[in-house]
């Protein structure tokens, strides 16, 4: 999954997608029905990115997202769940 996310050959959004469907993949999996949460939101995603590529990535939050957006009149609203389509 980490790999396959990492890898700058591949378009990011493409990246993401793969990265959530494997995390839900081993929720299913694994899951014994107390898993509350499995990581795969954009927030954390944009973090593991950051963590590996610091100069390159930055860490997705959506209050200060919608912030900027709202001040600069943006007809762009995120979502919450930091997906990448509005």
């Amino acid at each position: 999954m980490f790999r396959a996310l990492f890898n700058e050959e591949t378009d990011l959004a493409v990246r993401i997608d793969a990265f959530q469907n494997a995390a839900e993949e081993l929720r299913v999996k694994y899951d014994d029905g107390t898993w509350r949460n499995h990581y795969r939101n954009t927030n954390v995603i944009s973090t593991y990115l950051w963590l590996r590529y610091p100069d390159k990535y930055y860490i997705y939050k959506y209050e200060l997202y919608k912030a900027a957006a709202t001040e600069l009149g943006a007809d762009y609203a995120p979502k919450r769940n930091g997906s990448e389509t509005a």
